[in-house]
């Protein structure tokens, strides 16, 4: 009795180790629009224009995170003290057949949203709408192909009107 006590609490320490590293098996995202942001160009040059005229340049380092089962974008501002950081996650929820992005910044929970886009088999857009009380907040993302460019355009609405916050270019730095 003591005997196999002993050899099952042996073998118990051998496999618990393997079993631990082991885990999940990464899942493979199979949206191509979100392998575009995250593949093998991963860091990104992102000019910002608002409709002020001001102008502003972030760092956007992307890449697949938590199992292949987000894509996580870090947005910094360039130049000593930086003005903004954010910390976004895009992945899919294929039941709902849409994107969810978390999206958080430095400006603290307030601010802080989940946003939902619908997802289509073959298109180049994710077009994500937040709610917040009294207004939303849709952030459109579009791919072009042709130039492995992305542009994002971010609208607040409130009360039936729709004013642009910002126009964004993402370029590849490889």
């Amino acid at each position: 009795m003591l005997v196999r006590f002993a050899f099952a609490l042996a073998a118990w320490f051998v496999v618990l180790p393997l079993l631990a590293n082991e885990g999940p098996a990464p899942a493979p995202s199979g949206d191509v629009l979100l392998n575009e942001l995250a593949g093998l160009l991963s860091n990104w040059e992102l000019d910002r224009k608002f409709p002020s005229g001001q102008t502003a340049k972030y760092f956007v380092r992307s890449e697949w995170v938590l199992h292949h089962r987000f894509v996580q974008m870090h947005y910094s501002s360039l130049g000593q003290p930086r003005t903004y950081e954010a910390t976004v996650l895009i992945g899919v929820d294929p039941t709902g057949k849409r994107y969810i992005c978390h999206w958080t910044d430095h400006i603290g929970g307030d601010f802080s949203a989940d946003g939902f886009a619908p997802r289509a088999k073959g298109s180049n857009v994710m077009e994500f709408r937040f709610a917040f009380p009294g207004y939303a907040l849709i952030n459109r993302f579009v791919y072009h192909r042709e130039s492995g460019r992305w542009t994002s355009t971010i609208r607040r609405t409130e009360k039936g009107e729709s004013q642009l916050y910002c126009e964004d270019t993402l370029t590849s730095t490889y």
